[in-house]
C-alpha cells in the first residue's frame, strides 16, 4: 500500500465488510503508516477481528515483516 493516501468513507466501509467476511482467515495483519490516526484505527480495529494487528511507522518495515514471518505461539 505504498503511497497510500488516504480512502473515502464508501471504500472503509467495503474494507470493514471484507474484514468481517474473512474474519477467520488472517492470524496477523501489519500495517505500515505515518500517522498518529491510523496508529489508532488500528488499535480499535484490532477489538472486532481475531487477527493480531498491529502498526509500524514506515521507518519500521522489516521489524513488520519479521513480525509477520514469527509463528504464532500455541
Amino acid at each position: 500500500m505504498e503511497h497510500f493516501k488516504g480512502w473515502e468513507a464508501e471504500a472503509a466501509w467495503d474494507d470493514l465488510k471484507f474484514g468481517i467476511a474473512h474474519n477467520a482467515d488472517f492470524d496477523k495483519i501489519a500495517v505500515i503508516g505515518d500517522s498518529t490516526l491510523q496508529s489508532w484505527m488500528i488499535k480499535v480495529s484490532d477489538i472486532f477481528f481475531s487477527a493480531d494487528m498491529r502498526y509500524f511507522q514506515v521507518n519500521q518495515k522489516q521489524e513488520a515483516m519479521n513480525w509477520l514471518q514469527e509463528r504464532k505461539e500455541a
